[in-house]
């Protein structure tokens, strides 16, 4: 099962790093110069210099990296796109859960791919949401996903031949519950 390698701001000038734990990813991290183990925050910070984000992205190649968009050299962009979304969502009178939960997905797939999102191919987001389902995303958040990034692209962006080949995942099929008769009850 894939797992998500997360980059965020942290606190004193730091990068916050959380991943689960395996001891190939320790031996990974323990390589970077001044990084600390946080336990009470069950995280990893190192220093925020120029660079150190395209190190750890680099470090933890072949994994899944999710930076936050503020990190992104990008990140005005980023910003112009997810305002432009919530302008939009607000236009339409999406509910308030709606639209946190839609900016909350988009957060994620920009900060994933930075800006460069508009430009991205079909397979290219094909990919995105190859790599959620092997994170064993329930169906509902897969699913959410998607209404958010075919948004986006149709909407938004103006692109929607980027996103009309994005299948929408099968419904989890629920069992009933065995329900016993009256005499099954009695035996």
């Amino acid at each position: 099962m894939a797992t998500t390698i997360r980059i965020r701001p942290g606190d004193d000038g730091r990068l916050s790093v959380v991943f689960p734990y395996s001891p190939e990813r320790v031996e990974k991290i323990k390589a970077i110069p001044g990084r600390r183990w946080h336990p009470e925050g069950r995280c990893w910070t190192v220093p925020a210099s120029a660079g150190m984000v395209h190190r750890l992205v680099s470090l933890f190649a072949g994994e899944r990296v999710e930076v936050d968009p503020a990190l992104h050299p990008d990140w005005e962009a980023v910003r112009g796109l997810l305002a432009a979304v919530e302008e939009e969502l607000a236009l339409r009178r999406y509910s308030p859960r709606t639209r946190r939960a839609y900016l909350g997905h988009l957060r994620r797939f920009l900060g994933h791919f930075g800006a460069r999102a508009a430009d991205l191919t079909p397979d290219e987001i094909r990919a995105y949401f190859l790599s959620l389902v092997e994170e064993e995303v329930s169906w509902s958040y897969q699913n959410q996903a998607i209404s958010a990034v075919r948004f986006l692209y149709r909407e938004v962006l103006g692109r929607p031949e980027a996103v009309v080949a994005l299948p929408r995942p099968l419904r989890e099929r629920r069992r009933l519950p065995v329900v016993l008769s009256r005499e099954e009850v009695l035996r």
